[in-house]
């Protein structure tokens, strides 16, 4: 009775080895990971190329998140049966933005990059295109619905002069500041 108790106890080890050994397993595997673009900027497809190494069978899952600071958002992505993955994603905010990289709910790694704001999109149009003194010159400056500024400053510069602002404020509802003025003086006061 004593042997087979032990004999119970032996193979009961067994069993309980056997089930516990794709966890330990788990726990070898590494997440490494690179960025496509080192100088990202908002809205650009960014990709996030990958390995999963040390991985118990051919279907690991990768999970990956990104946070900035718009918040947290799951990223989509796909992994080969060689570990191998990859994600896609356009940031939505300028700022530092992180991924976070899962594979199997144990092994992670982050990556982290500055995403630069995008240049805006600005349109001027002037009419007329030259002016003599003391003329109005009407100013409509169109910018780029991307773009997450939506103030605009206007300058001159008359002939001979120096920049100067001549309007300032928010763009309307079509994206548009329009704006007259007298075109200023020269520098050095009125003429002769």
């Amino acid at each position: 009775m004593k042997r087979l108790r032990q004999a119970t106890l032996v193979a009961f080890g067994v069993m309980v080895g056997v089930l516990a050994l794709p966890g330990i397993a788990l726990a070898d595997e590494t997440v490494t990971a690179h960025l496509s673009s080192s100088n990202p900027t908002v809205g650009q497809q960014l990709t996030i190329d990958g390995d999963v190494s040390g991985a118990t069978t051919s279907e690991s899952t990768i999970t990956a998140t990104r946070s900035d600071s718009t918040g947290t958002a799951a990223i989509a992505g796909t992994m080969t049966s060689q570990g191998h993955f990859q994600l896609t994603d356009k940031p939505p905010a300028r700022g530092q933005v992180t991924y976070h990289i899962t594979a199997d709910g144990s092994a992670s790694t982050d990556v982290t990059v500055q995403v630069a704001g995008a240049d805006p999109e600005l349109a001027l149009h002037v009419s007329p295109t030259r002016a003599d003194f003391a003329s109005t010159v009407r100013v409509v400056a169109h910018l780029g619905s991307a773009t997450t500024n939506r103030d605009l400053t206007l300058y001159a510069t008359p002939y001979g002069g120096s920049r100067q602002q001549f309007d300032s404020g928010p763009v309307d509802a079509n994206d548009h500041v329009t704006s007259t003025s007298t075109s200023p003086l020269e520098q050095g006061g009125a003429p002769g």
